[in-house]
């Protein structure tokens, strides 16, 4: 009844006002409610032409306007957004609705029958070259250790029982979680200590434990979740036998009832996929973070960089990393009203989790996600790495311990051997190695720790001596790491281990794990190596041995390490062509780049780009152009073949394209060109440029993708292929500045359902994120469409009486796709770096000082932009009749003018065009002027 009579005002005013000059009236809002992000439209008519001369509230609370005519506004909703009417202040007028807006919706996790409404990211003040989840290296980093307890559950009670043996003695269920952090044996702080060197560790402060506003099965994944999903596909499989079995259905009742049963069916799968982990994350953290804050005060919670939240009640797995600024959590729906939950940081957080059963070896593993590799529980590597069975404590491997840990000296003659395959092309050394103990061994001698044997980027091998701990033996041999650690000479307790690890072009590649093992010859079971055992690597002629043990305590082997004259007439595995993958953030490769004619130059012919090196125009970063929206542009690669020998065949080279950009891959890419490079020498690196020419539509953005195609014999496949997301935004403006929005695709890599979360990262202070939805269900393989907005409040620097304190006129926004299964770690699968630059908009003219001209005669041009600014970069364009364009570019002087002759002549006779760009860059926006025609006689 409400919606009626609400209509039929809306209609009264509108049958009224028609034909009336001056009238005014909002006629619709589009949708009714929502959260904050939600964007709203808002159709009408009296509003100002002038988008930003619109203000916009609802409930009285501000929205923000980022588009808007006489008749239509949209805005984006903000976080204090309250029910109730949507009101629009002009310069002339204010005007009210007659419906309310109504602050409803929720940001729970998605479900296969629902997803996430929309989430808003507020930017943070934090400088842009740091990082605040926890590092490698640091011995005092801030761990707030929060203690969450849901409504249901009694910490004390849900003690494990192994508790006392393990970290005793405790007086109750916070000190019990103190000591996991704090045993002088086992705890968290003694192995990091031992296994850096004291080089990583953490200053933990662990809270009261702090009441949740819900049951435990609401944030965790439980046995009733199953319960209650089978329950529903029973339901809908007896709705869909009763529309079977009724004659009267149609295909679409039988279609709708098969499809219900269908979402049923994968949900039940999501509850049993998803058992012992978290299933409303953001609730949990945000409930805990404000009840933390609210009792250490806001000055002691803002000093920990780091969140660990351990939530009472029975076993859970653990996950890491979130790493955010804040958390919002609601459910303004009246099935479950709750919240809404705020807090924000004042800078990047990480943030970490697992059930108070956890162990110590559970809260090490989990923390060291940030600095160290993924998981290893996939393979017989696990047992000799925190990254894998992380209860018994085992060292890193020698891939963490060099490349992601750099905790062993790196010199010279320091504690790792760095060999590259190849170089010597005949190698036959001895090396000592010693195994790792409380303190680090002397450098400068021959003893070493660890072998890193590079065979490419994509191929490590890491060798290294591991011993058991003996207390007996001394405070340096009492460490609390590798009490547990497989096979090896009993005698002793030692053994060598061998590992190999490979670099992965996929993000979430988690199902093969870098890290893997080398199984001895005589026995390829998960244990140490003993003395007389060999591991050889054919292809390649490499054979490593354990020749001799030489000490007993700590442990001294030698191993023998070999490589032979490399066989020419069998090239298999040795040769690695590669192409730097994409990394996150900021989800590009410094491989892949494209070049517009927009702003060469043509006398002399020179490429030059937009981002590039410091000081030279000629060196392409990033995206190198942003291409040119309807020109041709080039789009170019580079590759190499990082063997000892030259490829077999020729290379082939496939760029893809794919729009819009996506977060996450779904394999869903069209083929755009196929270059044939010919054969690549060993060590050789080649710029290759697609011979078809990439002319991007209007208001698309794209990624592009290039695979090498793979080549039997290569050592890895894993590094073939990189991708590029050209992603780069002007938000322009005078005062405010105009919003930026982008649709993304969200893809589901994996062959099974997942939720999605989606995350806006690097945004700074003055800067906001609005996404449709916060989170989304995507089936195997599937894939849905998320609306991104991005703008910033900051005051523009030509506006008089401006704050000097606020955020950067530019941002490099990355919006990635995070998920948690089919993983034990919260990881992205993906994403898109926005390059989002704050600028004046601006008019460029230009006018030829002769508008005839003889063939053979230099032209002269003279233009301006307005409003007047300085060293502005102008890119001039002459096209003759035949299409072929000279550029030159010049700067603006202070006023906005600029005067240029042309070096080059005019050519052939006949209608020539000229036009002035502003190029990118600068704080002016990039423009165009009208083209002039200039007759040549």
């Amino acid at each position: 009844m409400q919606s009626r009579q609400g209509f039929a005002r809306r209609l009264l005013v509108v049958l009224a006002c028609a034909g009336l000059a001056g009238c005014a009236y909002i006629s619709k809002v589009s949708p009714r409610s929502g959260l904050p992000g939600t964007v709203v439209q808002i159709d009408g008519a009296g509003f100002s032409p002038q988008w930003h001369e619109n203000q916009v509230t609802i409930g009285g609370a501000a929205a923000r306007v980022i588009e808007g005519s006489a008749s239509r506004l949209r805005v984006v909703v903000l976080r204090d957004l309250v029910s109730g009417t949507v009101q629009v202040t002009t310069p002339a007028r204010t005007i009210v609705s007659s419906d309310v807006f109504e602050r409803r919706g929720d940001t729970l996790g998605p479900t296969p029958e629902r997803d996430a409404d929309a989430k808003l990211v507020v930017g943070r003040d934090f400088p842009p070259d740091r990082r605040y989840d926890m590092q490698a290296k640091g011995a005092s980093q801030k761990v707030l250790v929060v203690l969450a307890r849901p409504t249901d559950i009694d910490p004390e009670a849900a003690i494990p029982g192994w508790a006392a043996a393990e970290v005793g003695p405790f007086a109750n269920a916070k000190e019990f979680v103190q000591r996991l952090v704090s045993h002088p044996e086992r705890g968290v702080s003694r192995y990091f200590s031992d296994a850096t060197y004291g080089q990583l560790g953490g200053d933990f402060l662990v809270t009261d434990w702090q009441p949740l506003s819900q049951p435990w099965d609401f944030y965790a994944w439980g046995p009733a979740d199953v319960t209650r999903a089978q329950t529903s596909v029973a339901g809908a499989q007896t709705d869909l036998d009763t529309v079977l079995a009724n004659p009267a259905s149609t295909q679409a009742d039988i279609d709708a009832a098969q499809a219900r049963l269908d979402a049923k069916k994968q949900a039940l799968k999501q509850a049993q996929d998803s058992q012992g982990f978290l299933q409303q994350a953001d609730f949990a953290f945000a409930e805990a973070l404000i009840g933390a804050k609210a009792a250490l005060g806001a000055a002691v919670f803002d000093q920990y960089a780091d969140h660990f939240l351990v939530l009472a009640g029975p076993w859970m797995r653990g996950s890491c990393c979130w790493v955010g600024t804040g958390f919002h959590a609601e459910s303004a729906n009246p099935a479950l009203p709750l919240g809404p939950f705020d807090i924000g940081f004042p800078a990047p957080r990480g943030g970490t989790w697992m059930a108070e059963d956890g162990k110590p070896g559970r809260m090490a593993h989990e923390l060291s996600h940030f600095f160290a590799s993924g998981d290893l529980y996939d393979g017989p590597a696990g047992a000799f790495d925190l990254m894998g069975f992380h209860d018994s404590l085992p060292l890193y491997s020698g891939y963490n311990q060099h490349l992601r840990g750099d905790w062993l000296d790196q010199g010279a003659s320091g504690n790792v051997l760095k060999l590259q395959w190849g170089t010597p092309a005949d190698l036959d050394q001895t090396i000592e190695l010693v195994a790792h103990g409380k303190t680090q061994d002397p450098t400068g001698d021959s003893v070493r720790q660890v072998i890193r044997l590079r065979v490419t980027d994509g191929l490590f091998y890491f060798v290294e001596v591991r011993q058991r701990p003996d207390a007996a033996a001394g405070a340096a041999q009492d460490f609390a790491f590798d009490k547990s650690v497989p096979g090896g000479e009993a005698g002793v307790q030692a053994g060598v281990l061998i590992t190999k690890a490979l670099e992965s072009n996929n993000q979430s590649n988690n199902r093969e794990p870098m890290i893997s093992l080398v199984p001895p010859e005589i026995s390829p079971s998960p244990r140490l190596m003993v003395v007389g055992e060999v591991f050889t690597d054919p292809a390649r002629t490499i054979r490593i041995s354990v020749v001799s043990r030489t000490q007993d305590r700590p442990a001294r082997y030698r191993v023998r390490v070999e490589w032979g004259h490399l066989p020419a007439a069998d090239p298999n595995g040795q040769f690695d062509l590669r192409i730097t993958p994409w990394a996150s953030p900021p989800w590009e490769t410094e491989d892949i780049w494209a070049n517009s004619v927009k702003n060469d130059e043509t006398s002399p012919p020179r490429m030059l780009f937009q981002n590039h090196e410091p000081g030279d125009e000629t060196k392409p970063i990033g995206n190198g152009d942003p291409p040119w929206v309807g020109h041709d542009n080039t789009l170019f690669a580079r590759i190499s073949n990082q063997g000892v020998v030259q490829t077999p065949d020729d290379v082939r080279v496939t760029f893809y394209v794919n729009t819009p950009p996506g977060v996450g891959d779904n394999g869903t890419w069209t083929p755009f060109d196929t270059v044939v490079v010919g054969r690549l020498n060993p060590g050789e690196t080649r710029v290759v440029e697609a011979a078809r020419k990439w002319r991007p539509s209007v208001g698309e953005h794209t990624c592009v993708k290039v695979l090498i195609e793979r080549m039997n014999g290569e050592v890895s496949f894993d590094n073939n292929e990189a991708q590029e997301n050209f992603s780069d935004f002007e938000a322009e403006g005078a005062s405010p500045y105009r919003a930026v929005e982008l649709d993304v695709l969200a893809r589901n890599p994996y062959d099974q359902g997942i939720a999605m979360e989606l995350m806006a990262r690097g945004v700074p202070r003055d800067w906001f994120v609005a996404f449709d939805h916060g989170a989304v269900w995507l089936p195997p393989k599937g894939e849905k469409r998320i609306h991104a907005v991005m703008w910033t409040d900051r005051v523009p620097e030509w506006m008089q009486d401006r704050p000097k304190d606020q955020g950067p006129p530019k941002a490099m926004i990355s919006l990635e796709g995070w998920v948690g299964r089919p993983f034990d770690r919260i990881i992205p699968v993906g994403g898109v770096t926005a390059f989002v630059k704050a600028v004046r908009q601006v008019v460029v003219q230009a006018e030829p000082r002769q508008k005839e001209a003889r063939s053979g005669e230099k032209l002269g041009v003279l233009g301006r932009v307005t409003p007047a600014m300085g060293g502005v970069p102008v890119a001039i364009h002459v096209i003759d009749p035949n299409g072929k364009t000279a550029v030159e570019r010049v700067a603006t002087q202070p006023d906005g003018r600029f005067d240029h002759v042309m070096s080059v002549p005019l050519g052939q006779p006949g209608d020539h065009r000229l036009q002035a760009f502003v190029l990118g860059g600068s704080p002016a926006a990039q423009a165009e002027s009208p083209p002039v025609r200039v007759r040549v006689n």
